[in-house]
């Protein structure tokens, strides 16, 4: 049975939402409709999106968002229903609109308006309406599909669904493999220097011995995670920085043979990605050359990103993925905050605001990363799985994905990392738990 959709005015923006909630979320075949006597006449589930209440189907209010083009400044409220547990954002004083405010959280409308950056020009999230609201950590999008699917399982009971199952994805970002070992002589020798300056004699000593192959390299974790992932059966993401050394960009040379290797084995494992350097976002031609780099000594297409320090600006990001064939990006989360910057868990195609239209990029957005919860947050480490948990939560019970974003030097246990050690693990078994409950089988 197919789902009729309702609207007398055949907009992109619907039928982007219609397809993120009714077809990706619910698994539901949509027929757009914008004839009101064939929409009546119509057999099948119906939804009615108008300001007509007497037209059949369940009705949603239509603010009138979608019909627009362009961005404009809207003045927000909110709103926490009780009773259906939904947070009502509405727009310009008008009804609650549930497909305009699903809209406008996943394409990140208010981060195409003017805003505040950070010293890296991220958007800060002190300025969404999710952290003003206080529901960042609530993933609504999810949970406005969740009750549209009981709407709908209550009227058209032979309607049948198809909808997203939970899972839970590792995610790892290689901003430098390892602390000491392939960085060259110059860094080494300047190491060395900056050891000595700083009276840091530990500090040389593990230097000088990890260099001279006696001494395991802190950074080197990768046997380790992999026990993990296959311990707990998670499926794990590496994005590998690839980009020239830099004041934010201090990865090792992409020639380093050890280097090479290292990605290779990993990507004998794991799906691997590329972490476009910082200065790729300010220098033409970056990305690409990012891009070739590891596609050569992976020998495969890369088509995953996430960007270093999680640069993301909207639109020019995207559409430099989107011309660098990049299909699939994971950079969509904060890095101060934890929790669902497009009020979503699932992954979604971008919206392109400023060209009104979708695009074949796919974002997945991440729930938490291990440095937002030790360095900006200054979570203790025996603290942090029972803070996460109502996140873990949350992605189990709208049926998301939750993903995870750590890094190999945070399992090391050394400098503001000790006692990290064991934390990802903790959260993978939680992880895996809450997905048996879901999916038994």
């Amino acid at each position: 049975m197919k789902l009729i959709l309702y609207n007398e005015y055949p907009s992109t923006r619907l039928s982007y939402i219609a397809k993120v909630i009714f077809g990706e979320l619910l698994g539901l075949e949509i027929e757009h409709c914008h004839d009101e006597k064939s929409y009546q006449q119509a057999e099948g589930a119906k939804i009615n999106y108008s300001q007509n209440t007497e037209l059949p189907g369940i009705h949603i209010y239509d603010a009138g968002l979608l019909r627009e083009k362009g961005i404009r400044n809207l003045q927000l409220t909110h709103h926490f229903n009780e009773q259906t547990q939904l947070d009502e954002l509405c727009f310009d004083n008008k009804s609650f609109d549930l497909l305009s405010a699903a809209f406008f959280l996943v394409t990140r409308y208010e981060e195409y308006l003017p805003h505040k950056t950070d010293e890296h020009s991220r958007f800060l999230p002190e300025q969404s309406a999710a952290l003003k609201f206080g529901f960042l950590h609530r993933a609504v999008v999810n949970r406005y599909a969740l009750f549209l699917k009981k709407q709908l399982e209550r009227v058209y009971p032979s309607l049948r669904f198809n909808c997203q199952k939970y899972q839970f994805i590792s995610s790892v970002d290689i901003d430098s493999a390892y602390a000491y070992k392939e960085k060259g002589f110059m860094r080494f020798a300047g190491g060395i220097a900056k050891d000595l300056i700083a009276f840091d004699f530990e500090n040389l000593k593990q230097r000088v011995l990890t260099q001279l192959g006696r001494k395991h390299d802190p950074y080197d974790t990768y046997a380790y995670m992999d026990a993990l992932h296959e311990k707990h059966k998670v499926k794990a993401i590496f994005f590998f920085l690839m980009a020239d050394y830099g004041h934010n960009d201090k990865g090792l040379p992409w020639r380093s043979k050890a280097f090479q290797s290292l990605i290779k084995s990993v990507n004998d494992k794991n799906e691997v990605g590329i972490h476009p350097g910082y200065q790729s976002n300010f220098q033409e031609g970056k990305l690409k050359l990012e891009l070739e780099r590891l596609q050569k000594i992976t020998h495969r297409k890369v088509h995953q990103s996430r960007q270093h320090f999680l640069m993301l600006r909207f639109p020019f990001t995207y559409r430099k993925l989107v011309a660098a064939d990049i299909t699939e990006d994971y950079t969509m989360g904060y890095a101060q905050h934890p929790g669902f910057r497009a009020s979503i868990c699932s992954s979604f195609l971008w919206y392109d605001l400023d060209a009104e239209r979708s695009s074949k990029l796919r974002i997945h957005p991440f729930t938490f990363m291990d440095a937002t919860l030790n360095r900006y947050l200054d979570w203790p480490a025996n603290e942090v799985l029972s803070r996460i948990k109502p996140l873990l939560d949350e992605v189990k019970a709208v049926n998301g994905t939750g993903m995870s974003l750590w890094h190999n030097e945070s399992l090391s246990g050394t400098w503001f990392w000790k006692g990290w050690e064991n934390v990802l693990d903790e959260i993978l078994f939680e992880a895996q738990q809450k997905e048996k409950e879901t999916n038994p089988s």
